[in-house]
């Protein structure tokens, strides 16, 4: 788990890394091996987008980060997030 100063460093982030290891990405919620968990709203940039997720999906990505089977690696947040 990587916590970034604020959200645009996160997204920042997971791009610059998504650039070095494109197989990590993958827009499906329930697959890829990097994730961007961060509140967002309608109104923030276009960047931002990609990476919104609810609150069910959020819980969704915390079972996934725990399970040693599970392909996901890595997250990035913004600040603290239960899992």
């Amino acid at each position: 788990m990587i916590v970034a100063m604020s959200r645009k460093i996160a997204v920042d982030l997971y791009q610059q890394i998504i650039e070095l290891h494109p197989d990590r990405h993958d827009d499906d919620i329930t697959k890829g091996k990097i994730k961007v968990v961060m509140t967002s709203s309608s109104d923030d940039p276009e960047s931002f987008q990609p990476h919104h997720s609810s609150k069910k999906q959020r819980k969704m990505l915390a079972v996934r980060l725990k399970d040693p089977h599970d392909e996901l690696q890595m997250v990035i947040v913004r600040d603290m997030w239960l899992t």
